[in-house]
């Protein structure tokens, strides 16, 4: 059999069921092209694979790294709430008379607030609030803290509280109440947030009213971060 002449193709047959010969060149470019197809598509599956593993991966990692160091997550700053001091602003014009002292329906206020906002500060979730029964002492001493002169700090310090909460009722007449809260950093020893509020009346309703309008509406209204 002759060979073929250089730079000629040869042609590969094949005969079929019928007994036709026909070139083998569409069936072999077939088969090449469906080769390569199946080797790419599994190419892409393993990488799509390898991707999938790697994001598994990730997640696991996070949520174990979560679980390991939930306190680095979750810690929260210790404060502590001083409670309500009254500034009785009508017993300074009372001259020539001795002061009368804190009337017991103040006092008794005074300490429903002090509940309140204790309350209230928990409820944000933003502080640990310390118990303050071990200073018990200390804190009847400083009374009233809004003019201890700094004290607060020191106090607050033996709890190891962060944040201090100073609160004050300025009483300008029988019916007429300014309810105050500000926030002290017990590291800088400085007032970083205050809010004030009037009060046009004398019950259990309005002190505790203006209490949680102070927290709700100026200090920690809902959605803000700081």
């Amino acid at each position: 059999m002759s060979r073929p002449a250089a730079g000629t193709r040869a042609l590969v047959t094949h005969i079929d069921k019928a007994g036709r010969t026909k070139p083998l060149a569409n069936r072999v470019l077939i088969g090449t092209r469906n080769l390569i197809t199946q080797r790419y598509s599994n190419k892409q599956e393993r990488t799509r694979s390898r991707g999938s593993d790697l994001t598994k991966n990730r997640i696991v990692t996070l949520a174990l790294g979560l679980m390991l160091f939930p306190a680095v997550v979750q810690a929260a700053q210790k404060a502590i709430i001083f409670p309500f001091d009254l500034i009785d602003i009508t017993q300074q014009f009372e001259l020539g008379i001795m002061p009368k002292g804190i009337a017991p329906e103040d006092k008794k206020r005074l300490a429903l607030i002090t509940d309140e906002l204790t309350k209230l500060i928990k409820e944000t979730g933003r502080y640990d609030v310390v118990d303050t029964e071990p200073i018990a002492d200390d804190l009847e001493k400083a009374a009233p803290v809004f003019e201890c002169n700094g004290c607060e700090d020191d106090i607050a310090k033996k709890v190891e509280a962060d944040v201090a909460f100073i609160s004050t009722v300025r009483k300008a007449s029988d019916v007429l109440f300014t309810v105050s809260v500000y926030i002290r950093d017990v590291n800088k020893g400085e007032v970083t947030r205050q809010a004030s509020s009037e009060i046009f009346g004398n019950t259990d309703a309005m002190w505790l009213r203006s209490v949680r309008y102070l927290v709700n509406r100026h200090l920690f209204p809902k959605g803000a971060t700081q």
